[in-house]
C-alpha cells in the first residue's frame, strides 16, 4: 500500500515524531541487534514487527490493514510496535515489561486528533477479554515510576534489550522492585494469535 493513501500517509507523518520519543523515554535504539529498520507496511495479520527472508538484516513495521478505515488505531499500533523496534531479535518473545512500556507509549505516545481517543484505549483495555494480558502489561509498568522514573532508561543502559532481563537483574538496578514484582515484569505470555510473517520470494 502505497503512502499516496491519505490516511497511511498521515500515520507514517508521526514517525521520525515518535521514533524520536520513545528514545527520550526509553533510552536509544540498540545497534547490537544487527537488523535495520526499513519501512512501514500493511498486512493483514499486523501490527508486528517485520522480517524478510530475502534481507535477514531487514526489519519493517507491519500495521493491519484496517488502520485505512481508523486512523488513530493506527497511530496506536505504530507506537506500540516502535518500542519493540529498540532491540529487535527473530525468535524474542517480549516480557511482560517490554509489552508494558509499549502499551503505555502507544497511548501517551502519539498525537491524537480525538481529545478522547486515550480513554476509549482505557476502555478497550479494562473491557475486552481479548486485551486483558495488555492490560496487565500497563498495570504492571506503571508501577515502575513510582520506584524510578527513569525506570526503562536505567534497565536498558545495562540490558538493551529488556525482554532479556532476569528478575534479579531488574532489583539490582531498581532496588525499589520487590520479588513479585521483578518475576512478573520478566514473565512472557502468548499476547495475541499470529501467523507467521515472513517473506520468501
Amino acid at each position: 500500500m502505497s503512502a499516496e493513501n491519505p490516511v497511511f500517509a498521515r500515520i507514517l507523518s508521526q514517525f521520525d515524531h515518535l521514533y524520536k520519543k520513545v528514545q527520550e523515554l526509553y533510552g536509544p535504539k540498540s545497534d547490537l541487534d544487527g537488523y535495520q529498520f526499513s519501512r512501514v507496511i500493511l498486512e493483514n495479520n499486523g501490527p508486528h514487527i517485520r522480517f524478510f527472508d530475502r534481507d535477514p538484516n531487514e526489519v519493517a513495521i507491519a500495521l493491519n490493514y484496517r488502520v485505512l478505515n481508523d486512523e488513530p488505531q493506527g497511530l496506536c499500533q505504530l507506537a506500540h510496535e516502535i518500542v519493540h523496534l529498540l532491540y529487535v531479535r527473530r525468535d524474542k518473545k517480549a516480557n511482560m515489561l517490554e509489552e508494558g512500556a509499549a502499551v503505555n507509549f502507544s497511548i501517551y505516545g502519539p498525537i491524537y486528533q480525538s481529545g478522547d481517543y486515550r480513554d476509549k484505549i482505557f476502555s478497550y483495555l479494562v473491557t475486552e477479554p481479548c486485551a486483558k494480558n495488555y492490560a496487565d502489561a500497563l498495570d504492571l509498568y506503571r508501577k515502575l515510576p513510582s520506584i524510578d522514573d527513569k525506570a526503562i532508561i536505567k534497565i536498558r543502559a545495562i540490558h538493551p534489550d529488556m525482554s532479556d532481563v532476569k528478575p534479579g537483574d531488574i532489583q539490582r538496578i531498581l532496588p525499589g522492585v520487590d520479588d513479585g514484582l521483578a518475576a512478573q515484569l520478566c514473565e512472557k505470555r502468548q499476547m495475541r494469535q499470529i501467523s507467521a510473517a515472513s517473506d520468501r520470494t
